[in-house]
């Protein structure tokens, strides 16, 4: 069926982390390092330094603004390490897209089958294969998985009205040229009957779907206060 979803400046070189003064730093961004004072903490044996790092950035006027200071280790297994994090934008996208589905695509697919025009009905919980997931479930996680797709291209090629034109459109050709060339026939092993009427009834479905995403998202970005530039 055509309407399936398809950096870090060593403030002291001289001590503390190893390797630390042959590691490269941001010469062109920062200004000269200041001293930091050793911080010794005494083991009962030894007195261990610890050499603590700025982290700052140039400053318009050409002074160093200093955010904090960190412990040697702590600064490099930072810059070895960053935290990796999920962008919100993409999480927006993904609930945009699935929710796109039951209340944009689906509810078209309902007035289609009113009107005689689809003889299946929507909203199907028909298990689907191999995990028996209900068919409405299952296009609502693809719906999200191609409003993540949606989201990383079309703001960076479209603008504007030409931003609502592109989800549509975009929406409409994409998913049912993939539904119809690759989901059929990695199911069937055949192409699907009927393909001019099929590409038209999926692609006013798919569009449905591309308008909705682009509607809940911007909604989705308002309430969190990151409108993003595309509208």
């Amino acid at each position: 069926m055509p309407w399936k979803m398809g950096q870090i400046s060593p403030l002291d070189h001289r001590a503390g982390c190893p390797g630390a003064a042959s590691r490269p730093h941001l010469a062109s961004a920062l200004q000269q390092p200041r001293k930091s004072a050793n911080i010794h903490a005494s083991s009962g044996i030894r007195r261990i330094p610890v050499v603590l790092y700025s982290v700052g950035f140039a400053e318009p006027s050409g002074g160093l603004a200093v955010l904090h200071a960190l412990p040697c280790e702590t600064a490099m297994n930072t810059a070895r390490h960053p935290a990796a994090k999920v962008s919100p934008s993409l999480v927006t996208a993904f609930i945009a897209g699935a929710l796109a589905v039951p209340i944009f695509h689906q509810l078209l697919f309902l007035l289609f089958y009113l009107l005689g025009v689809i003889p299946v009905a929507p909203f199907s919980l028909k298990p689907t294969v191999p995990f028996g997931v209900p068919e409405v479930i299952s296009s609502s996680f693809w719906g999200g998985v191609w409003g993540i797709v949606f989201v990383l291209t079309l703001p960076r090629f479209f603008q504007g009205r030409g931003y609502w034109l592109a989800s549509a459109i975009i929406g409409g050709l994409a998913l049912t040229l993939v539904y119809m060339f690759v989901v059929v026939p990695l199911k069937t092993s055949a192409l699907p009957p009927n393909m001019g009427g099929l590409f038209i009834i999926g692609f006013l479905l798919n569009a449905a779907w591309g308008i909705g995403w682009a509607l809940l998202l911007m909604v989705f970005d308002r309430l969190r206060g990151q409108p993003i530039t595309a509208w």
